[in-house]
């Protein structure tokens, strides 16, 4: 059965998360002070919500909130209250997009979140000379706790993004470019290689064909056109959850190459399938494809994991929920999107059932969280690229590991990315309901030499 929407197509207008850099270079701050710091303090209280206002409040010199709640202060420098349900809210003026009040510290550590949201802001902006209010879906907790658990686990040379997304596609973290000084627009715009973590579209379309999990595959030397599949060690006849659970490259091919049959018709069903989770990059030919050497953004990828955890569900990610000008004027406010199905049912069951079994193998088990999770950890064959990306608790986080340049880096085989989506994951969930999976969770065969 096909695990797309027979009636409907995607679009390259769906796929294109572009976006250009239209933030300009600061000005001087001074201009702007009294006046218009009461008329923000006014909208946030009566327009944004008395949470919002609550949290806000703290950012302000000389608040009284500031002054019976002090504020923490991370190691990566900015300053975040306590309040639970603080999210970061920027004002514009003119063309230059800023958080709301400097008392929040360092604004480049939001620079590449501010980025991305600029062309939706803009959408609107052009209409209205007036400064503007953007309540964005930033969480300031989960941003300061990826950027805490990034920095310390970056190897030397290199950068790190983490990305997290919920069901409706409402983007609540997004850190990068902290490592190197070539990280800028890692988290946005980079093409980095997927590698071993492509298999999850791989498996997906094997699963579409009539492939179950428990069906046995030979793991021993492939060559394909003269190329060597690059595997030292082979377990022989071992199932496809076991064969996801460790990566086994020989099997993967064998299922790209459609059992050395027909290549091209293989590898065309596995790019239709990426195409529905997202991936809008082009898609290589070479026998390696099903090995991840094509490029992808990292945002896309975190949207693909993102459809699973939504049961199939297509999602537009998204960083901004209202715009209002400074007298209260509501002038953008997000409205709820239709339900649009692109993976069916039953291959996110199939996925999420094997995602289950891979998410406590081998280089993922620093990533298990005390709760049902699902995801998986990736390497490129040039070792410049580690991944691990997973579900839980209705959030979805893409943590992306290695050298800007294409170096190779030392990230433990993926246990360093896996390590980090751990520790940020029991922290981002550990105030959300615990949520059961459809299957139960099956352990792969550990019974062979892998």
């Amino acid at each position: 059965s096909s695990p797309l929407t027979p009636d409907e197509d995607l679009h390259e207008s769906d796929l294109n998360l572009d976006s250009k850099n239209l933030r300009q270079p600061r000005s001087d701050e001074s201009s702007r002070t009294g006046a218009i710091r009461k008329q923000v303090d006014r909208v946030i209280a009566v327009v944004l919500g008395s949470a919002a206002y609550d949290g806000i409040k703290s950012y302000f010199p000389g608040s009284s909130r500031q002054a019976t709640q002090p504020c923490e202060e991370s190691e990566s420098g900015y300053v975040s209250s306590s309040d639970d349900t603080d999210t970061l809210i920027l004002i514009l003026e003119g063309k230059r997009l800023r958080p709301i009040d400097r008392q929040i510290g360092n604004s480049g550590l939001f620079e590449q979140f501010i980025d991305w949201v600029a062309p939706e802001v803009n959408q609107v902006a052009p209409h209205h000379g007036e400064p503007l209010l953007v309540q964005t879906t930033l969480d300031l907790r989960l941003q300061r706790t990826a950027i805490d658990t990034i920095q310390p686990l970056l190897p030397s040379r290199a950068e790190g993004v983490l990305t997290t997304i919920d069901r409706s596609g409402a983007v609540h973290a997004m850190v990068g470019g902290i490592g190197t000084s070539a990280g800028h627009g890692l988290a946005i715009d980079a093409l980095r290689e997927a590698g071993s973590a492509w298999r999850v579209f791989v498996c997906a379309e094997a699963f579409t064909s009539g492939i179950a999990a428990g069906w046995n595959f030979m793991d021993g030397p492939v060559r394909v056109d003269g190329w060597d599949v690059p595997q030292t060690r082979y377990a022989g006849l071992i199932n496809l959850r076991t064969a996801f659970a460790y990566s086994k490259n020989s099997v993967f091919v064998g299922l790209g190459v459609a059992g050395g049959y027909d290549r091209a018709k293989g590898f065309s069903r596995i790019e239709k399938i990426a195409r529905h989770f997202g991936i809008s990059t082009p898609i290589s030919t070479h026998p390696s494809m099903p090995l991840g050497t094509s490029k992808v953004r990292i945002i896309e990828m975190a949207r693909a994991f993102a459809i699973l955890s939504a049961h199939g569900k297509w999602i537009d990610p998204f960083g901004v929920t209202k715009m209002t000008t400074l007298d209260g004027t509501v002038v953008y406010e997000r409205k709820a999107q239709p339900d649009r199905v692109v993976i069916s049912a039953d291959i996110v069951r199939d996925m999420t059932d094997i995602l289950q079994s891979a998410a406590v193998s081998g280089s993922a088990k620093p990533a298990m969280l005390d709760r049902p999770m699902a995801g998986l950890a990736g390497t490129s064959l040039s070792s410049a690229d580690g991944w691990f990306l997973g579900f839980s608790s209705g959030l979805t986080t893409c943590v992306w590991m290695g050298n800007p340049d294409g170096d190779a880096v030392s990230l433990s085989e993926g246990r360093i990315p896996a390590q980090a989506f751990g520790t940020y994951m029991r922290f981002a969930t550990g105030s959300l309901p615990r949520e059961k999976f459809e299957t139960l969770l099956k352990l792969p065969d550990l019974t062979f030499g892998l």
